[in-house]
């Protein structure tokens, strides 16, 4: 039977037990529920409290900066398609996080629409190929030499990463990136930050917290889209923004955090820490 698709409260529940973990807590009990979208009972160094969650997705209006970066894209999404239709019927490989990058990007974008589509799923059959037949258990697994059963993945892939979460960290659409993407056409936007604080401030005072010991604000890049993608974490400078650091300091919630799934870390708005990398 085909998986059912995650709901929407599923998976905020889903991404807030995964940022909680990240920070270092085990979750003892959660209550899905509407604002806040949880209350949660966290523990660590054997020091439980009762928290409530709200959750909102990180987004922004940035588009590839170039034809060939949006033709790329079109590309990509060709084969992430088609890697998700094969994946989803496959419990081990549901568990896999890959990180792609392609050797030529320009080498894919001279064909036809029906010849790229097709390029796309026989290239996809080959990277699922490819990752069912590594062993990346619990660690990071990089492939930069092919087999010649994958002739497709050595002409147009430079390297994939592939690791094997013990229960998974996602959907398949978001397990698997393409980094040419990511790196070429995203980065961080404070304003988009500072405004999902700004929006979800206004109606957490109405909030009913539920006796919860403090409130938290996550905010979560989840990398579904490159719209949903901030980028690398080497971009601290950024986190120096006045209006940012005045819109944190007098936020009714005790805590903010943002995380960057694709790229695997975190920052602590609230009250501020460093960067931290993560899984």
């Amino acid at each position: 039977m085909p998986r059912r698709k995650r709901t929407k409260k599923e998976g905020e529940r889903f991404l807030i037990r995964e940022a909680a973990q990240a920070m270092g807590y085990r979750v003892v009990r959660m209550c899905g529920c509407e604002r806040p979208d949880a209350i949660v009972v966290l523990e660590r160094n054997g020091i439980r409290k009762r928290v409530g969650i709200e959750h909102t997705g990180y987004y922004h209006d940035a588009s590839p900066g170039s034809a060939s970066l949006a033709n790329l894209k079109e590309f990509w999404d060709l084969v992430q398609s088609s890697i998700v239709r094969r994946v989803c019927r496959d419990a081990r490989l549901r568990r896999v996080d890959a990180k792609v990058s392609l050797r030529s990007p320009k080498a894919q974008l001279l064909r036809k629409r029906r010849d790229l589509a097709k390029l796309a799923r026989d290239l996809a059959a080959e990277l699922v190929a490819l990752a069912r037949a590594t062993d990346c258990r619990d660690r990071y697994v990089n492939v930069r030499r092919f087999l010649p059963l994958y002739p497709l993945v050595g002409q147009y892939v430079q390297e994939v990463t592939l690791k094997e979460w013990p229960h998974g960290i996602g959907s398949p659409r978001q397990n698997w990136r393409c980094s040419n993407i990511r790196a070429s056409s995203v980065s961080l936007k404070i304003g988009h930050i500072v405004k999902a604080i700004q929006d979800k401030d206004d109606k957490a005072k109405g909030y009913n917290w539920r006796g919860a010991q403090e409130k938290w604000l996550l905010i979560v890049a989840d990398g579904e889209t490159t719209q949903a993608v901030a980028g690398p974490e080497s971009q601290a400078w950024k986190w120096n923004d006045a209006v940012l650091r005045s819109v944190c300091n007098t936020s009714v919630f005790d805590r903010i955090v943002f995380i960057e799934r694709a790229a695997r870390w975190y920052k602590e708005l609230k009250p501020e820490s460093q960067v931290v990398r993560f899984g």
